[in-house]
């Protein structure tokens, strides 16, 4: 066997790491950005920092409490003042569906402490005797205010299990009978799997009638407060504003408190008179990293700033509440403002506009084409709103089925498949032909 070296040129294309550094900082929003500094300005001496009515900081360093890095202003503090309150906001849920003068002040007190008792799904898993011994409370007081409470929303709270809480919700929903209590109490597991063909069996219902009887109890919440914490207000700070004033578009970015940092004077100065070469070759290398970050976000400015131009120039009549988005791909604004699509895309990765109709994810407003057959370039979103409008414009009684639905786009010179109909018409969540019978 003969063994031969070969050498292979080849073009690779390695990223230094200030390169690297330079496209993070890009990729990040306001907040991490926030954070980012605030890290770079507790570990680099050469960095500084201003208040917020630009007076130098002065810090006792012994006794010194390090400021939150997500408290650059005042209603950033508010926001998180609000964001950590999952009990005070399943109390108010629930507590204000009463009228506090039907109720002594005992009254409010044990339900308060009711409350308390529920786990993080919101059954409730104690003996009421229980209660009654840790609390001091009454047992007939605790059970009277517990019934009380076991009618308020979301249905199925206070529960002891799963079936008594799918129960509670089928009767408050009204759409309660004998088969639906029959499945909730005896085949739960079946529902889990869509079982259809035991369930129709065992209880001489047909498929269909089955069918939507599981569709039913699977639209039920199986934990009533686990929407409570997934509805909780999320505060999103913008990263750019825009607004309309005098027929021209204004653009700011959200980033005023980075003028607050900037090169210390004293370092400086210890610099040129320094006479250790080891502490002066250390302050230089912080001096470079310093004025380097400092560039690097001046940098970041300009870019997001000349994207969100053309990205308002293409999507005006959508901002100014007049139409609705325009295709527009990240290649198109990369080519128009001569710049990588790379880059643009992380410009605009986790960036919010706020805009005069309301705060806009800035990758929600990109799109791409898809060629469907013929001559027809849509969007994902074009041809979702196409099997909207067939779906809202069927027989209830004899709803379309996926196959039929892509024939009529193929009618309309629109070529896609049945599977790619399918999953639209999930995102849209638009239940099957089934279960959209009437």
């Amino acid at each position: 066997m003969d063994i031969k070296q070969e050498h292979n040129i080849s073009q690779v294309q390695v990223l230094s790491q200030a390169q690297v550094m330079s496209l993070s900082l890009l990729s990040m929003d306001n907040l991490e950005l926030s954070e980012f500094l605030y890290k770079e300005y507790l570990e680099n001496p050469l960095l500084e920092t201003k208040s917020e009515n630009n007076d130098d900081i002065t810090f006792d360093i012994k006794n010194m409490d390090i400021p939150s890095t997500r408290q650059h202003s005042k209603e950033n503090i508010n926001y998180l003042e609000t964001e950590n309150t999952d009990e005070i906001d399943i109390k108010h849920l629930i507590l204000y569906q009463l009228n506090f003068n039907d109720y002594s002040k005992r009254e409010l007190k044990i339900m308060e402490f009711l409350i308390d008792c529920l786990d993080d799904n919101g059954y409730f898993n104690y003996d009421l005797k229980e209660i009654a011994v840790i609390s001091g409370y009454k047992v007939d007081e605790i059970n009277k205010c517990f019934n009380i409470l076991k009618e308020l929303e979301p249905y199925g709270i206070f529960s002891r299990d799963l079936k008594e809480c799918l129960l509670v919700q089928v009767k408050k929903n009204n759409i309660y009978d004998k088969n639906i209590e029959t499945i909730i109490s005896n085949y739960l597991n079946e529902v889990s799997v869509d079982n259809v063909s035991k369930i129709s069996k065992e209880l001489k219902l047909s498929r269909l009638e089955v069918r939507k009887y599981i569709y039913a109890i699977k639209c039920l919440n199986p934990k009533p407060l686990m929407n409570i914490k997934l509805s909780k207000p999320i505060y999103i700070n913008p990263d750019i504003i825009i607004t309309y004033e005098n027929n021209n578009w204004n653009i700011e970015l959200n980033d005023n408190w980075i003028n607050n940092y900037y090169i210390s004077d004293y370092y400086l100065k210890l610099i040129d008179i320094s006479e250790d070469k080891e502490l002066k070759e250390y302050f230089k290398e912080k001096l470079s990293k310093c004025r380097f970050i400092l560039n690097c976000i001046e940098q970041r400015r300009n870019t997001i700033l000349n994207i969100t131009k053309v990205v308002i120039s293409r999507q005006e009549k959508y901002f100014r509440g007049n139409g609705k988005i325009m295709s527009m791909t990240l290649s198109e604004i990369a080519d128009e403002i001569d710049m990588n699509v790379s880059t643009v895309s992380r410009a605009v990765k986790n960036k919010y506009i706020s805009t005069p109709i309301g705060i806009v994810n800035m990758r929600n407003l990109f799109s791409s084409y898809n060629s469907y057959g013929g001559n027809i370039d849509l969007t994902s979103e074009d041809v979702k709103q196409k099997i909207k409008e067939i779906i809202e414009e069927e027989n209830k009684k004899k709803p379309y089925s996926d196959d039929e639905i892509v024939n009529i786009l193929n009618n309309k010179n629109i070529t896609i498949s049945r599977r790619t109909v399918s999953k639209y018409r999930k995102e849209l969540n638009i239940p099957t032909s089934y279960n959209r019978r009437e």
